[in-house]
């Protein structure tokens, strides 16, 4: 194959992918017993929240270590007076509660609420990870355009030059 080619061909395709913005904010937090946390996170574009509050217990010796223990008593968002509670993924060694796909439009504050009880030597993490839907860009188009013209071009040329022969 002839390299000029392969060079069109990646450009093309590099070229017409859709652009899309994520951003995420994680917080790890050493609690103490009992604990109560609010944490606030600005959406910076019209898109989707995932929110996620986690933490693993650790081991000594092979043992679960009660010192690193959490257990999340409750987990929820508040967005503009309204309360969601955060799913209950996962107890015990591992706790995990999340809240996915929350539609937002840009500057919305949102503000999560973590509570429970914690060993003297325990951590959890809160991640916000917010996407922006597909923005298809002027060069997306262009290549399309530019794509069906090359397609009718090859195909014309194809026609033009072929040769029917008769079968005796």
């Amino acid at each position: 194959m002839n390299i000029n080619k392969t060079i069109v061909a990646a450009a093309a395709l590099l070229a017409a992918t859709p652009a899309a913005a994520a951003d995420t904010v994680t917080y790890t937090t050493y609690a103490t017993n009992p604990f109560s946390d609010t944490y606030t996170y600005t959406m910076p574009y019209s898109g989707y929240l995932d929110v996620v509050a986690s933490s693993l217990q650790g081991t000594i010796n092979g043992k679960l270590n009660p010192a690193s223990n959490i257990d999340f008593t409750a987990a929820y968002v508040t967005i503009n007076g309204v309360q969601y509670n955060l799913s209950v993924q996962s107890t015990g060694r591992f706790e995990w509660r999340d809240l996915m796909s929350l539609a937002l439009s840009a500057g919305t504050s949102v503000a999560l609420t973590v509570t429970g009880t914690a060993g003297k030597s325990a951590a959890y993490t809160v991640s916000f990870a917010s996407v922006s839907g597909a923005i298809p860009e002027a060069s997306t188009w262009i290549m399309m355009i530019l794509g069906f013209g090359v397609t009718a071009y090859a195909m014309r040329k194809r026609q033009a030059g072929a040769k029917v022969l008769a079968a005796a």
